[in-house]
C-alpha cells in the first residue's frame, strides 16, 4: 500500500514539475518574442527564375503552386508570368532580372520530347502536350506538370552536379568556364546513377573473367599471345576417347 501511494505521489510530482517547466518555457518564449519581435524572412535578393506560361491545358494556378513549393524548398525566387509568343526563343526571355527560364508550352510536333534542358544557357522547355498524349484527366495532368516542373528546374540548375571537385559535371555557363575546368573526366560519384539509368534503358554491363573461363563459356576473343593460344586450343580440343552412355537396367536409365 505504501509503495502504491509513493508511486502515485511521484507521478503527481513529475507531472507538476513538467507543467511548471512547460509554463516557464512558455513564459521565456513570450518574453523572447516581446523583446526580439520573433522571426521574419527576407526574400531572396538578386535575379529570379521565370516560369513562362504559354499553354492552357493546365491552369496557371498549378504553375504558381509549384513555383511556391520549389521556391520555398530551394530558397530562390520563382515567378510565373504569361508568354504571348509560344514559340519564342527561350534564351531571348532572359534579362537583367531573370536568371533562368522554363518555358511551359505545348509543342506542335507530336514526337517532341517532354523536356528540353539547356543548363549551360540557363533555359528549359516543358512540353505539356507530351504529358497529355495518353488522354490523362485534368487532375493527373496537373500533377504530372507539377512533378516535371520540379525535375526540369532541378536539372536546369545543375542537379547533375557532383559534390566532388574537380569534376566535369561542375556547372558551366560560358566558354571561359568550360576552358577553366581542371577535370578531364566525370568524377566517380555519379557512376552508380549513370549505370543504373543505362540499365533501365536496356544497356548491359561488361563481363570480366579469365581467358580460360571465357573460352569455356564460348565468348573469348581470338588469342593475342602464346599463353592465350594454348588455352584456346586446349579448351577446343575434342576428347580422344568419347564418353560412352550405357543403359543401367537397375536404375532404369
Amino acid at each position: 500500500m505504501r509503495i502504491t501511494v509513493f508511486i502515485f505521489a511521484a507521478l503527481a510530482a513529475a507531472m507538476a514539475f513538467g507543467e511548471a517547466t512547460a509554463e516557464k518555457s512558455a513564459k521565456r518564449s513570450r518574453r523572447s518574442r516581446a523583446y526580439t519581435g520573433g522571426f521574419v524572412m527576407r526574400p531572396a535578393q538578386g535575379k529570379s527564375i521565370r516560369f513562362a506560361n504559354a499553354q492552357s491545358a493546365v491552369p496557371e494556378s498549378v504553375l504558381k503552386a509549384a513555383a511556391v513549393e520549389i521556391s520555398r524548398s530551394i530558397g530562390i525566387n520563382i515567378e510565373v508570368s504569361p508568354l504571348a509568343e509560344a514559340n519564342a526563343n527561350p534564351s531571348s526571355l532572359r534579362d537583367k532580372k531573370t536568371a533562368a527560364v522554363v518555358v511551359v508550352r505545348t509543342e506542335k510536333e507530336p514526337s517532341a520530347p517532354t523536356m528540353l534542358v539547356a543548363p549551360e544557357d540557363a533555359w528549359a522547355v516543358l512540353n505539356v502536350g507530351a504529358l497529355a498524349k495518353d488522354g490523362a484527366d485534368a487532375e493527373v495532368l496537373s500533377e504530372r506538370v507539377r512533378k516535371e516542373l520540379w525535375r526540369t528546374t532541378a536539372i536546369m540548375l545543375g542537379a547533375s552536379d557532383s559534390t566532388f571537385r574537380p569534376c566535369l559535371l561542375e556547372p558551366v555557363h560560358s566558354l571561359a568556364e568550360l576552358d577553366a575546368l581542371k577535370a578531364k573526366v566525370v568524377c566517380p560519384e555519379p557512376y552508380g546513377s549513370i549505370q543504373r539509368n543505362a540499365k533501365d534503358l536496356g544497356c548491359g554491363s561488361p563481363q570480366f573473367a579469365t581467358y580460360r573461363a571465357a573460352c569455356r563459356e564460348g565468348w573469348a576473343p581470338e588469342p593475342t599471345n602464346d599463353v592465350q593460344k594454348a588455352i584456346w586450343e586446349e579448351t577446343r580440343k575434342l576428347p580422344s576417347t568419347p564418353i560412352k552412355i550405357e543403359f543401367d537396367p537397375a536404375r532404369g536409365k
